[in-house]
């Protein structure tokens, strides 16, 4: 089955016919975690780790170097027609996959153990990018070129042969597989530790204790302040009068037509539904007893409001209404509205 790893090698070494896999930009790790993941080697397991970068606290107890190019992702390198080779034995040409993108130039330097195989090498380079370290009972794979395994470089024409030749390497049926989600994950630190910042500062006392005062009081301010504090009151919204803005947009309409017969109408109708609602009078007939009680009511002169009448009852009788007649209309009815009491 396969695992996903988020633990140190100290946590996981002490299986056997595993195997461990890491694909990284970098791959740091510091001088115990390598050992612990060189003695998980050793005891018959397979480590395949390919990375731009590999921590020197792994390669100097393998007893080599590496050469970590500065061209990946870089915009001042040109992208380039280049090739990975791969073969199995020193004196066996390699077949190389090729691809257009940044140029493969990691490789593997000063190797000084014997119990190694080189496996694969850069186009028109000697140094290996590819090799294979047998430790105890184990084996180590180191790849320099994790662009080899991403899907643009195995999608190329038929590349996929490229991973699928190094999978050859890997036991046939390991018993687990680790797929790593800790040490790839990781910022270069000396002596990282199982790089836990909690486990930093719990190092030291005085720095724990201080930590831990400053959460429980971060605590009893949050329960302190969650019961006194008073909640938000949200504002209420001014009510609108809808009904004058539905008039307006109907006159509008009206105005548009040029209807002012039409308009004067609504205009009338619309001013005796507010005699009646505001002074509780019947429009229907305006004889002169309504008419006195409505100037009594709304605190304006006989004189006007009969003129006002006199204006209604032309304008519901005339077949036509001239925008002159109209807007004295409009003029005797705003009037009154701005006068009443």
């Amino acid at each position: 089955p396969i695992k996903e790893s988020f633990k140190t090698a100290s946590k996981w070494w002490g299986d056997k016919n595993a195997l461990y896999i890491c694909i990284s930009n970098h791959f740091y790790t510091d001088l115990k975690d390598a050992g612990d993941l060189l003695n998980f080697a050793k005891e018959g397991n397979t480590v395949f780790i390919s990375s731009n970068s590999i921590e020197e606290n792994l390669l100097s107890q393998l007893y080599l170097e590496d050469n970590s190019s500065t061209n990946f992702g870089n915009s001042k390198t040109r992208y380039e027609r280049t090739a990975t080779g791969l073969n199995y034995r020193d004196d066996e040409k390699p077949h190389y996959y090729g691809y257009y993108y940044f140029p493969f130039e990691n490789y593997f330097k000063n190797i000084k153990t014997v119990y190694k195989q080189t496996l694969g090498r850069a186009q028109n380079s000697k140094d290996p990018n590819l090799m294979i370290i047998y430790w105890g009972k184990g084996k180590i794979i180191l790849h320099a070129e994790p662009k080899a395994l991403s899907n643009y470089f195995l999608l190329t024409n038929n590349n996929y042969n490229y991973f699928s030749n190094i999978m050859k390497l890997f036991p046939e049926t390991p018993e687990h597989i680790y797929w790593d989600d800790f040490y790839r994950n990781q910022d270069y630190r000396e002596d990282a530790g199982e790089f836990s910042t909690l486990a930093t500062i719990y190092q030291y006392p005085a720095l724990k204790w201080a930590f831990l005062l400053g959460l429980w009081l971060l605590i009893l301010y949050i329960l302190i302040n969650s019961k006194r504090r008073q909640r938000v009151i949200p504002v209420v919204a001014e009510p609108k009068n809808s009904s004058i803005a539905f008039a307006q947009a109907i006159a509008g309409l009206y105005l548009k037509e040029n209807d002012n017969k039409a308009i004067s109408k609504k205009m009338i109708t619309y001013f005796n539904e507010g005699i009646r609602s505001r002074y509780y009078l019947n429009s229907s007939q305006p004889n002169e007893a309504y008419l006195q009680t409505l100037s009594s009511k709304s605190g304006i002169d006989l004189p006007k409001i009969k003129e006002l009448y006199d204006n209604i009852n032309w304008t519901l009788e005339s077949a036509e209404v001239t925008d002159e007649e109209l807007l004295k209309l409009n003029e005797q009815i705003q009037h009154f509205y701005k006068n009443r009491k």
